[in-house]
């Protein structure tokens, strides 16, 4: 039988559970108005405190960041196995333009949480011989 060290177990579900947050851009602050979830039940879950994320908790939290527009399977945020999260949304309106290319959301994001961002389209093949395309 495998002895499984349930502090590693605790530490690991914690560091999937911050990247998830940090993913959908809240504090954990703002998941506490949101959601009505404890701040110090966040906490402890993200530092693995008092045994860490209980399989109650991950289905509670997944739940949380569904309603915030990101897919999270159980099986990943307790065991590191499966898909790792995304974008619920598969089209995002931007200026008018639905975009299905996974690209184009993540510029999305980091627009959305980047004030001072800029993008730039490259419309010839001038980058072709420094960038492929795809």
């Amino acid at each position: 039988m495998v002895k499984v060290d349930k502090k590693y177990v605790a530490e690991s579900r914690a560091k999937r559970l911050v990247i998830l947050r940090e993913l959908c851009g809240l504090s954990r602050l703002a998941l506490h108005k949101r959601y009505d979830l404890a701040s110090g039940t966040l906490q402890n879950w993200e530092s693995a405190r008092s045994g860490g994320l209980s399989e109650k908790g991950a289905k509670k939290i997944i739940s949380i960041y569904r309603a915030e527009g990101i897919w999270c399977d159980e099986q990943w945020l307790l065991h590191g196995i499966g898909p790792e999260p995304d974008y619920t949304n598969n089209t995002i309106n931007h200026q008018d333009v639905k975009i299905n290319d996974k690209i184009a959301q993540e510029i999305l994001y980091f627009k959305k949480h980047n004030t001072y961002a800029t993008e730039l389209v490259v419309q010839d093949d001038a980058m072709l011989r420094w960038y492929k395309p795809g």
